[in-house]
């Protein structure tokens, strides 16, 4: 098929496919800057607790404890399948669940506004 013939099938418009294309693009040079950009779970070694976290540039760093949050320079390598590898003790740390909403599993009832039987007693 053609790119002409392909581009015509498109459900996507012209516009969000150039909209799509820069996001990846501003993704992208996000991360060559070193900037965090929420793709995973930050990570904390179980064996010697090195942890990360984020700056308020959104920069990411890893701190061990009592240090006053002084960056160390060090960074976990990427095993893939969401493991990586702590590069102070060469532990294999897994990368966590992200956190469940309270309202993930909510009674959409619970949410609603509460209105008062007036025949309830109270």
């Amino acid at each position: 098929m053609k790119i002409a013939d392909r581009q015509r099938k498109s459900l996507v418009s012209p516009e969000l496919r150039e909209l799509g294309e820069h996001l990846v693009a501003v993704e992208r040079r996000a991360k060559e800057l070193g900037l965090f950009i929420c793709e995973r779970e930050l990570l904390t070694c179980a064996k010697c607790g090195l942890t990360e976290d984020i700056d308020i540039t959104s920069r990411l760093f890893t701190y061990r404890l009592n240090t006053n949050y002084r960056d160390t320079g060090l960074r976990f390598q990427d095993l893939g399948r969401k493991r990586f590898r702590c590069p102070s003790c060469g532990a294999t740390v897994q990368e966590p669940n992200p956190p469940v909403s309270r309202f993930d599993d909510a009674d959409p009832s619970a949410l609603a506004p509460h209105t008062h039987d007036k025949g309830a007693k109270t």
